[in-house]
């Protein structure tokens, strides 16, 4: 279950998340290595006498017929029973040296420093798809990512208005939310794509471009943004308002992912690329949602 990786992922800094859960499935490769060595020896050892009591009870039945399930079908049901007896011993015993090393685990577990979740993995734990899932060793970029989408859901369905919207008013920009949702547009596309066309971005949204030009003309005629023919792309003012926008961005995930340090470069640079990789994604997404929806 994907309750211990949540738990370690927690416990480091978000730089070290590939490294942590790299580090918990090979620790756990190593135990089923070393657990199926050792007690499948312990089932081997403890097999052979019960077998061989079993067979003296049983005159007549060979050790080979009773190595395979037909074998025992085969036998009458009073010395099969006596077969299957042996077998259940066996797993037993095996199970009675299985339950000090649980037990053992529980005590550990107790003196192990409690942390509280983040934000982020107290929205993983939560979720069931997420909380008993098979263990992931994505790096750290893709943990960062799904990290801050959790948080984006979680702030989505608890917060009393968009966050975007509080973002925008903690910015001091001047912008209106229109305004800063263009400019983060034409940001996006211009920055992942060829450039930011009307055309393309209202392809996207399915949106005729006739309905969106009044808002891009807007930030045009406010210096935010310029028009080539039919490629809008920003202007310093519009870059400064941009950044503006980026750093309140980065002071609210700052709140909201612990472990992660806004003005640590490192931790900087790899929220980037998180986003860089959420974004990179979102116009086929659009595009595939589009497809669909005109079929």
């Amino acid at each position: 279950m994907q309750v211990l990786t949540i738990a370690v992922q927690n416990t480091v800094a978000y730089h070290e998340l590939g490294a942590a859960t790299s580090g918990v499935t090979f620790f756990r490769t190593l135990g089923s290595a070393f657990g199926t060595a050792i007690f499948g020896t312990l089932y081997s050892n403890q097999l052979k006498p019960n077998l061989a009591g079993a067979l003296a009870d049983s005159p007549g039945v060979s050790a080979t017929a009773v190595e395979s399930q037909q074998g025992l079908r085969q036998l009458p049901a009073a010395q099969a029973a006596r077969i299957i007896e042996a077998y259940a011993d066996t797993i037993n015993y095996v199970f009675q040296w299985v339950v000090p090393v649980a037990l053992a685990g529980f005590v550990i577990a107790w003196f192990l420093k409690e942390v509280p979740l983040r934000d982020s993995a107290r929205a993983g734990a939560g979720d069931m798809g997420d909380g008993f899932a098979a263990p992931s060793s994505a790096d750290d970029d893709r943990q960062l990512e799904r990290a801050v989408a959790a948080v984006m859901r979680t702030a989505r369905k608890t917060a009393p208005e968009p966050v975007s919207r509080r973002i925008l008013a903690e910015s001091g920009s001047a912008l209106t939310p229109g305004d800063a949702w263009a400019l983060g547009q034409i940001h996006w596309r211009g920055r992942l794509q060829d450039g930011a066309t009307l055309n393309s971005i209202a392809h996207a949204h399915r949106r005729p471009p006739d309905v969106l030009e009044p808002a891009f003309a807007r930030t045009t005629a406010a210096g935010y943004a310029r028009l080539d023919g039919d490629r809008i792309s920003l202007t310093p003012a519009g870059q400064a308002e941009i950044d503006r926008l980026a750093a309140a961005w980065r002071n609210w995930l700052g709140e909201h992912l612990d472990d992660w340090d806004v003005t640590d470069a490192e931790d900087r640079e790899g929220l980037d690329r998180a986003l860089d990789l959420m974004a990179t994604r979102l116009p086929d997404e659009e595009s595939e949602q589009y497809e669909r929806t005109a079929v």
